[in-house]
């Protein structure tokens, strides 16, 4: 009977209670927001808009990728991106699979899972010119702040080798 009446509280009364369905609310609202930021990379990379990418990331942003760490401001990053998209037209950046976002049980950090496929042509070959496709994943990490949820770091890899051919020669 304990063991009956333990369930039933467990499965029961438990997620019935104001606090849990306010944790529970708030978690989904939170994957939503990270869910939205993901969204507006996607559309900064099709329009070609690196403040739309930037405007997702946090003041400082550690980048983990092909072996190196590297730190950079907000604004090296909108620079960095505005530079590469200069030079690149996406015609897809579409999810592979749903990603998967996992919010901390304070809500003050989340992290999420992503795997993509895209395709560009570089806009610095000579006509005609090829498209180009990759597949890239990769982890990111991001911190609620008071201005929302901001990435604050990534680790990513690429198959083959993200973004330009300029990057492979």
């Amino acid at each position: 009977m304990k063991s009956a009446l333990c369930w039933f509280f467990i499965g029961f009364v438990i997620p019935n209670l104001p606090w849990w369905s306010f944790a529970k609310s708030s978690s989904n609202d939170s994957e939503q927001a990270i869910l939205r930021l993901h969204a507006q990379a996607r559309q900064g990379h099709l329009r070609g808009d690196a403040e739309l990418i930037a405007a997702g990331v946090a003041d400082r942003f550690i980048n983990l990728q092909n072996g190196s760490l590297e730190s950079q401001t907000r604004e090296q990053l909108r620079q960095k991106f505005s530079t590469y998209l200069g030079h690149v037209k996406y015609s897809e950046w579409n999810d592979v699979i749903q990603p998967s976002v996992h919010v901390s049980r304070d809500g003050t950090m989340a992290w999420t899972a992503i795997n993509i496929k895209a395709r560009f042509i570089d806009l610095t070959e000579p006509s005609p010119r090829q498209e180009h496709e990759f597949t890239s994943s990769w982890i990111a990490v991001y911190e609620k702040q008071a201005s929302g949820w901001r990435m604050v770091g990534m680790s990513s890899g690429c198959e083959p080798a993200c973004g330009s051919r300029r990057e492979q020669k």
